[in-house]
């Protein structure tokens, strides 16, 4: 569940955005044919691209294509000419990570790129081959969805400690509980003790304030 895998785009599902077709370009893959594509199909928009090996070396971005286009009608002429490939626009700062990963681990790799490709989208491997693409976003919002989740389950935990059927109440009809839960931040350590009220009474406190996450 914590593993950047479960955040992807899929082949297929980003090949659905392309009509089917593959959305993995190779070093060869004409600007002019990229410039088609894009302008066929709006979804389109990130495009890993791969050498002769299978090794995905670069992507390019919409807006990547048009701007390169655009710049001027010298430009313009020069990228859209037959023999000119996509390996001139490429921006070769591509992060592949496994499927594996740990969110944890791709967040840190994400956020270290430079300032300027530091939220583009990221490849996606399974087993070497290509899986999907994921993004920053995507990444932190599994990382919030999955740290509620063990939040909340930590909590419900906790709190069902505090209730009188976990002191056993049920098989000592003399021991009696009560209890007062106040989440502060979060989950956290806690202190008891035992008190010998007389030879018939104990007075057992457990209090907890110290939230130090899930591993308290």
């Amino acid at each position: 569940a914590y593993e950047v895998g479960k955040t992807a785009l899929t082949a297929a599902e980003l090949g659905a955005t392309a009509g089917g077709r593959t959305i993995i370009l190779s070093e060869d893959t004409r600007t002019a044919e990229l410039h088609a594509l894009y302008q066929e199909f709006a979804g389109l928009d990130f495009l890993p691209v791969e050498n002769g090996q299978g090794r995905i070396v670069g992507y390019v971005r919409r807006q990547m294509c048009f701007a390169a286009l655009s710049q001027n009608q010298f430009m313009r002429d020069l990228l859209l000419k037959p023999d000119m490939t996509v390996s001139g626009i490429m921006d070769p700062r591509v992060v592949c990570l496994d499927s594996h990963t740990r969110l944890p681990e791709a967040s840190d790799v994400l956020m270290k790129r430079e300032e300027e490709v530091r939220f583009d989208p990221f490849v996606i491997t399974h087993e070497g081959e290509f899986y999907g693409i994921s993004s920053v976003r995507r990444v932190l919002d599994a990382l919030n969805y999955y740290f509620q989740q063990d939040m909340d389950a930590c909590n419900e935990a906790q709190t069902s400690v505090m209730t009188t059927g976990s002191f056993g109440a049920s098989a000592n009809p003399v021991l009696e509980a009560a209890a007062v839960v106040e989440p502060l931040t979060g989950p956290g350590g806690d202190y008891s003790a035992i008190f010998d009220l007389n030879e018939r009474l104990s007075l057992m406190v457990l209090f907890d304030v110290c939230g130090k996450g899930l591993k308290a």
